[in-house]
């Protein structure tokens, strides 16, 4: 007998028809979780056509509706699988987050450049220097001033 049959044998029937529906719900769970998270990977992604989209108040609706609707659907799933884990209501904090830090380095890459700039015209200046002769000993100058 192996520790299956011992378990079975331990529990009630209503028992092992509990298990067997919550172990059905968990693999439904987990089936609907891959099909939507294989759904927002088809969305357009940041770095394709994305931003151009984003550029239309319209279609930013749309992906902020999608956005609040799917979270819900999200939650409404876990919650009624039974499962005690939670969606953060903290996602659009972390997109602001995200915002903010994107703004910063976006301000240090322009501060990077205009400091390399400045730094090659520096490089780049051409220190003017005075042409002039020094008297060489035994040169012609030197004769015609001993000349005189």
């Amino acid at each position: 007998m192996d520790k299956n049959d011992e378990n079975s044998s331990t529990m009630s029937h209503a028992q092992v028809d509990t298990v067997a529906r919550d172990e059905e719900l968990v693999k439904n769970l987990q089936k609907t979780m891959v099909d939507a998270v294989r759904a927002s990977n088809a969305l357009p992604r940041l770095g394709e056509t994305y931003e151009l989209h984003a550029t239309f108040s319209l279609f930013a609706n749309f992906m902020e509706t999608q956005r609040t609707r799917i979270i819900s659907l999200m939650r409404n799933l876990l919650l009624h699988s039974g499962c005690r884990a939670r969606i953060p209501r903290i996602l659009h904090d972390m997109e602001t987050l995200i915002d903010s830090n994107d703004t910063l380095a976006e301000r240090a890459s322009i501060s990077f450049d205009e400091f390399v700039a400045a730094l090659n015209a520096e490089r780049l200046m051409i220190q003017q220097r005075e042409l002039g002769a020094e008297p060489v000993p035994g040169g012609v100058a030197v004769m015609l001033r001993n000349e005189q």
